[in-house]
């Protein structure tokens, strides 16, 4: 430890005043440990205390950003160009509308056309199932007519001279050739009908599944006229006959639903051809901008300037304004 001057000099002074006279051949000094912690101060070393920057031993430490290498630098002028956009004063903004809004309608009009050829293919699927049925009963009463004929002619085997056997074996002969044609011409309607309602369906599902307005709008009025045409087949096949009225009411529900699908489609087209006038004339304008001139702005002097012209303080605080209404409005 260390103790300053004045503290030993207070220690050799009450030494002395506490010495306590005795033998003179056995003379002692009493001092107590409640006079040493009053009188001496505890010094504690330097090392011990903290020190910024310094470490244990006493050194300088160097900063973390020992140089300058890796600060950005600034410019000491900044200079930006003052353009404006042309096409915003030639109606470019009226013709982004126009394309929104034809979009917006192509689109509506073609997925109302996708659904409405979806229920014409529903209802052309359903002329489909009536044809099938009114062939198999036809092919059926040919199988009855030819069963007919063959005990007509059994019978009259047994007895050839019988006149009223020969004239029910030919009535049956002749029933047999009529329901043998109206079997032909029902399997042929049925499989005609069926592959026009399949081409209807599978149009209805492309429009369905399009992903383009154009594409959508396209397969619907595919789908209509498919669906028209397999409303047709089904009319003719009816014709006067009175068994097939299911087949003629169908063939009405289709050609309803296949005109409401045409209309659709054809409003979608239309308004996507609008579209795509719309969109060419505001690509037109496309890219029209104009460099008014150039402003700088010397960091270190403060000085603003346009096109190397020095701005005035008046100046400035146009600009000032100017930007304010621009920022408050979102130009």
């Amino acid at each position: 430890m260390k103790y300053q001057m004045p503290i030993l000099l207070s220690i050799i002074l009450i030494l002395i005043i506490s010495i306590k006279e005795v033998d003179a051949t056995d003379s002692k000094i009493e001092i107590t440990k409640k006079d040493c912690n009053r009188l001496i101060r505890y010094r504690q070393k330097s090392k011990v205390n903290y020190k910024p920057d310094t470490n244990i031993r006493g050194r300088k430490i160097l900063p973390a950003n020992i140089s300058d290498n890796n600060m950005i630098k600034l410019p000491d002028i900044f200079e930006f160009n003052v353009a404006i956009d042309i096409r915003k004063y030639l109606g470019g903004p009226e013709d982004d509308s126009a394309v929104a809004s034809a979009a917006v309608i192509a689109a509506d009009k073609a997925t109302i056309a996708a659904t409405s050829a979806k229920t014409a293919a529903t209802s052309a699927e359903a002329i489909a199932t009536i044809a099938e049925t009114i062939s198999t009963a036809a092919t059926a009463n040919a199988v009855t007519a030819a069963a007919a004929v063959a005990t007509a002619k059994t019978a009259l085997d047994n007895d050839p001279l019988n006149k009223t056997l020969r004239s029910t074996w030919e009535t049956a002969k002749a029933a047999l050739e009529a329901a043998n044609t109206s079997a032909t011409i029902a399997a042929s309607d049925a499989s005609t009908i069926k592959a026009a309602a399949a081409k209807t369906r599978a149009a209805a599902n492309s429009a369905d599944s399009a992903i383009l307005t154009a594409n959508k709008a396209s397969y619907a009025e595919t789908s209509a006229s498919e669906a028209l045409s397999t409303a047709l087949l089904a009319t003719s096949a009816a014709g006067n006959d009175s068994s097939k009225a299911a087949l003629l009411t169908a063939a009405n529900n289709t050609s309803t639903a296949a005109t409401t699908a045409a209309n659709d489609a054809s409003t979608s087209t239309t308004a996507n051809t609008k579209l795509i006038a719309a969109s060419r004339k505001a690509q037109k304008l496309t890219g029209l901008s104009m460099d008014v001139g150039k402003v700088s702005f010397n960091i270190n002097t403060g000085s603003l300037a346009f096109n190397g012209r020095p701005l005035t303080d008046i100046d400035q605080s146009n600009i000032a304004l100017e930007c304010q209404k621009i920022f408050k409005h979102g130009n």
